[in-house]
């Protein structure tokens, strides 16, 4: 009796293999005519040799793929987008699952719907295996993110710091003309925390064509504090919240190429409002004009003028990183600014920077003040051990008229020394891993306001 249920066992596996088995070679088959209908130029025998395939497998890769790129070649954008998100569920391998998020990619963008296709490029980027898919994926990405009328750009940092709260580094200062020194107190010295940022610049491009473009832009910047549990003990009291800050700046940008021109110019209007933990704490206009010349080998030179008149609810002082400010003074007062950058692109592959600019600030009693500083930034060519390398130092001069503590103004030295890497093969949805260290000193002629700050900032970067 064991030995007839055993036959019989047998028998019925032999069969079910034996069907598998020709299952298989008829969808093989079936696959083989679906290819070469494809390169024939018949996506409509494609489609119905896929449909066939996937009557029998419905979750095959092979036949949802050439489904995908039949209704892409017939039109069929919607469809094709559908089945290429399925190849991708169940898409054997990496580079399976990169093609089909490529194939989903392009036919969102046939459909404009650029940020779904952005998307589905950035999850593709999670299956990139040489540097071909890579850079297969970046000109894809950049194609449609030309087309897409919407951009956005995030960012996100942890810096821990031994200086969060912007403290001078001289425990005593003086008056001018009194033989005294007066102690500062512990939350004016250095306290070591932590600062966490957040920004995004996004816009949308209101029009475009050949001569002009006309954009609206806006930037988000958020950053909090927390102190260590040394700093919080040495001041119980220092209200943490006062690192708190949010800056919106809206603008609406300009930007036209006139006949003859050396490049295109602009003009920028733009307005600004900043909260800190208690609610509004200044507005702010703005006008700018700007200038590119393009040089006969491709390097371009900008000049750019600001105006801006800033309105404060508030006159409050923040430690902020907020376009590397160090201290914001939130006071009334004009802003009157010239800038210009010179970029060129060296014959080892690297990228060389300089830009120098000048401001003068007219904010009444200890906050009128002229500034003048310069800068220098230089990308390597090649990443190194898979990091990509950018170093910068700025230089300034900042002098006031006059402040409380001197009766001749102050004057300031300040500099900034930068060294970042971003580790481009640790990427997720197309964001690296990066970390700069900076060095920042500021030296005073009144020494309640010399400091120096060190800090190592880890974030997250898009790579495309």
């Amino acid at each position: 009796m064991l030995n007839i249920v055993f036959t019989l066992c047998l028998s019925v596996l032999v069969l079910l293999t034996s069907g598998q088995a020709q299952a298989q070679t008829t969808l093989g088959q079936i696959q083989s005519q679906a290819e070469a209908a494809l390169v024939a130029g018949d996506p409509e025998r494609t489609a119905e040799l896929a449909n066939a395939m996937l009557a029998v497998d419905p979750d095959q890769f092979a036949a949802l793929f050439l489904l995908a790129v039949a209704q892409a070649e017939l039109g069929q954008h919607r469809e094709a987008a559908r089945n290429a998100s399925r190849a991708y569920n169940v898409a054997p391998t990496a580079k399976t699952r990169l093609q089909a998020a490529r194939l989903a990619a392009s036919e969102r963008a046939e459909l404009r719907q650029y940020v779904r296709a952005e998307f589905w490029l950035r999850r593709g980027a999670n299956n990139i295996s040489d540097d071909e898919d890579a850079e297969a994926i970046v000109r894809q990405f950049v194609a449609i993110s030309q087309a897409n009328p919407f951009s956005a750009q995030f960012n996100f940092s942890a810096a821990p710091t031994d200086n969060i709260n912007g403290g001078a580094e001289s425990e005593t200062f003086r008056l001018e003309g009194s033989p005294f020194d007066f102690f500062l107190p512990p939350e004016r010295l250095p306290l070591e925390g932590t600062l966490y940022v957040a920004d995004a610049l996004i816009g949308y491009r209101l029009s475009e064509n050949a001569i002009q473009r006309t954009s609206i832009d806006s930037y988000i910047y958020a950053q909090t504090g927390r102190l260590t549990s040394s700093a919080k003990e040495r001041v119980p009291d220092f209200p943490e919240d006062s690192f708190d800050l949010l800056a919106v700046d809206l603008s609406l940008t300009h930007q036209r190429q006139f006949q003859g021109a050396p490049g295109p110019s602009l003009v920028r209007l733009g307005y600004g409002e900043v909260w800190n933990a208690s609610g509004s704490i200044s507005t702010s206009l703005s006008l700018s004009l700007g200038q590119v010349f393009v040089l006969s080998n491709g390097d371009q030179i900008s000049i750019e003028g600001a105006y801006s008149e800033q309105e404060s609810l508030s006159e409050v002082t923040i430690t902020s990183d907020l376009a590397n400010a160090g201290n914001l003074e939130f006071r009334d007062g004009a802003t009157y600014a010239l800038s210009g950058s010179y970029g060129m692109s060296l014959d080892d592959g690297g990228r060389l920077s300089f830009s120098l600019s000048s401001k003068l600030n007219d904010g009444g009693f200890e906050n009128t003040f002229s500034e003048h500083s310069g800068r220098l930034v230089y990308s390597f060519t090649e990443p190194e051990l898979d990091v990509q390398i950018t170093a910068s130092y700025e230089l300034g001069y900042r002098e006031y008229e006059e402040i409380f503590l001197s009766l001749d103004g102050r004057r300031d030295i300040f500099r900034k020394l930068s060294l970042s890497g971003v580790f481009t093969r640790a990427s997720y949805f197309g964001f690296s891993p990066s970390v700069t260290v900076n060095f920042t000193r500021t030296l005073s002629d009144v020494d309640v306001f010399s400091s120096s700050r060190v800090d190592i900032r880890y974030s997250l970067r898009s790579v495309f």
